[in-house]
């Protein structure tokens, strides 16, 4: 699931976002109809000193109460009366292994924030001497690949031998389940009260959480964006395929021709997919959703923000600030 604007709020903030759901669509789902608002409530509660610790703390609330109703309604509501049989909609024990990375964007006062909780990445590109656009991350992959969130973990569970497995060099989950360190959902790798359900038990050691849900978050001035200035916020699916420079040259390609940046980001990632496995474009794109074609190539959601507009149309004056 992917949006190009979740919303702006009444301070001037405008919203971001790509969500990627794992074992269903259902936490994306409700994550992308609750996250903004939950965060703009924030940041006009918000009693810290300065703007930027203002919006990180309004941002990691709006995180933890996505999550904590979402466990309330898991626990409350949707598994009162557990389907052990089926594996449907809310009613069933499959929920308590639906979960979202999540990688938000917001542009607010001059300052772009972006929060990760995931394997999704931000790059951004900004044109340097001569007009040479190059790439930049703003992100870190954020999951049990990352050799330092490896390390992580195993210092925060010392004694569990598996809290990382590798089925090989690309292929790594923690407690063998999952790849994404951080993420909403996945009650069962965050509360052992979801680790009872017949057919999906982690056997001890099991000392959750394994999962973080608060996001990492970025802060970066925006005085120096110029005309032309992008931010790529894709899903991991992209950057199997593109590398960060691959991905914002694509895009200003197609910004130049009038076309959609993002759908040519994606056109180039399923390209090359179909390359590398050695079928066309079109036979890939006949190969019916789901298991066959996730063999192929993961999720690619991509949305890319034209920064110098969003600066603009979060109230920031672009012709004064360019004087500074």
């Amino acid at each position: 699931l992917a949006v190009h604007s979740i919303g702006s709020g009444d301070k001037g903030q405008h919203y971001y976002a790509v969500f990627d759901g794992h074992g269903g669509f259902e936490c994306a789902e409700f994550a992308h109809t609750r996250l903004s608002a939950h965060i703009s409530s924030c940041l006009h509660e918000s009693k810290a000193a300065t703007p930027e610790e203002r919006m990180e703390e309004a941002i990691a609330s709006g995180f933890q109460q996505v999550e904590d109703t979402w466990t309330r309604n898991l626990k409350n509501d949707w598994l009162r009366d557990p389907n052990y049989m089926t594996y449907g909609p809310p009613g069933s024990e499959r929920l308590s292994s639906v979960g979202s990375c999540v990688l938000l964007a917001i542009v607010h006062e001059g300052t772009l924030f972006v929060a990760n909780a995931g394997d999704s990445r931000a790059v951004i590109s900004q044109k340097g001497f001569g007009g040479v656009v190059k790439a930049q991350r703003v992100t870190v992959d954020l999951n049990a690949m990352n050799t330092d969130e490896q390390e992580r973990l195993r210092q925060e569970h010392p004694g569990e031998s598996d809290i990382v497995r590798c089925r090989g060099p690309y292929s790594c989950y923690v407690k063998g389940c999952l790849q994404p360190t951080y993420s909403l959902g996945d009650a069962y790798l965050k509360y052992a009260y979801f680790n009872n359900f017949p057919g999906r038990v982690i056997a001890a050691p099991y000392k959750p959480p394994y999962i973080q849900t608060i996001p990492q978050i970025t802060a970066r001035p925006l005085h120096q964006i110029q005309e032309g200035d992008v931010l790529v916020l894709a899903t991991d699916g992209v950057w199997d395929y593109l590398s960060d420079q691959n991905a914002v040259d694509v895009a200003h390609r197609a910004i130049k021709r009038d076309a959609s940046p993002s759908h040519a980001i994606v056109e180039a990632t399923l390209e090359l997919a179909a390359a590398r496995f050695g079928i066309s474009r079109a036979q890939l794109s006949a190969l019916p959703l789901g298991r066959q074609r996730r063999l192929i190539h993961d999720d690619a959601s991509v949305i890319v923000i034209d920064l110098f507009s969003a600066l603009k149309a979060s109230g920031v004056d672009v012709a004064q600030r360019s004087k500074l």
